[in-house]
């Protein structure tokens, strides 16, 4: 703590009769508030750290889901891909089939006709054969083609249901992560706060009688002589030596008029002013 030495440091005065400026007989204090002054603290509302909480991890968040988002749909993409490729692939064979089937039918026909039987049953029963054949074959390529296909739909639907649960998955993950830091930030807050006030309550010897006026704190009922210690103790016992040097008239009058002396004693001053009297009173 700053320490300012008193001695020899005095207020100048008017004389109300001569009006010429001369020194007080007794100094000016120095080191209230001007050396100690209590430490103010703004604590943030509930909100206003959840805003924080959620600032840390928002982004994070965002970029995960929409991460998740575009994977989803690149491996969607993908699978519409495959659809696509086994549809044409379909098509190609059923085109290839029914070439084949086109020309063994042109076989038959040119074989029957050359032997003179194409009105026969076993002509007429041979392309009936080949066209049941190409029906089952065009069928097994659909059929093969669907079952396929009805497998990636079905991982296409998987995503976008994983999809919801990842990114349900997230959110969680972020509510949870914002509820603990949420916790870490009023801890902090409560822990300053706390720290703030029991630093002031160290420093009610400092404060000038107004700070107790405008708390509603009556200070003669919350002095304890026998805790009276440390710098409060030093800063009585310097005053009383110095005005015990006057008599007590003229020092009782310099005290009161000794505005210095209010931020110095703070809520001691009326403390003090009553001890003054009572010593001198004893001496005499």
């Amino acid at each position: 703590m700053l320490k300012i030495d008193n001695k020899d440091r005095y207020e100048q005065v008017k004389d109300e009769g001569s009006g010429e400026t001369k020194k007080r007989k007794d100094k000016i204090y120095v080191g209230g508030i001007d050396l100690t002054r209590p430490l103010t603290y703004n604590p943030p509302s509930d909100d206003e750290l959840l805003k924080v909480a959620q600032s840390t991890y928002e982004t994070g968040k965002n970029q995960k889901i929409q991460d998740t988002i575009d994977q989803t749909e690149k491996d969607k993409k993908s699978l519409y891909r495959s659809i696509n490729e086994q549809n044409e692939s379909a098509d190609k064979r059923k085109e290839s089939a029914n070439l084949a089937y086109q020309n063994a039918q042109s076989n038959l026909e040119n074989q029957a006709l050359k032997r003179g039987i194409q009105r026969s049953s076993m002509a007429i029963g041979g392309l009936k054969e080949l066209e049941s054949e190409k029906l089952n074959a065009l069928n097994t390529i659909d059929s093969e083609r669907d079952k396929v296909i009805q497998s990636l739909n079905r991982q296409i639907e998987e995503l976008e249901s994983d999809l919801g649960k990842e990114i349900s998955k997230i959110n969680e993950n972020y509510a949870n992560a914002v509820n603990l830091r949420l916790h870490e930030l009023k801890k902090e807050r409560d822990d300053k706060l706390n720290e703030v006030i029991k630093y002031n309550n160290t420093l009610d010897l400092y404060y000038p009688p107004e700070y107790y006026e405008q708390n509603g704190i009556d200070p003669s009922t919350h002095i304890d002589p026998d805790k009276i210690t440390g710098e409060t103790k030093r800063r009585i016992e310097e005053v009383l030596n110095d005005y015990m040097q006057f008599d007590m008239e003229e020092a009782i009058d310099l005290y009161k008029t000794n505005d210095s002396l209010k931020e110095y004693l703070g809520k001691y001053y009326d403390y003090v002013l009553d001890l003054l009297q009572k010593t001198f009173a004893q001496k005499q």
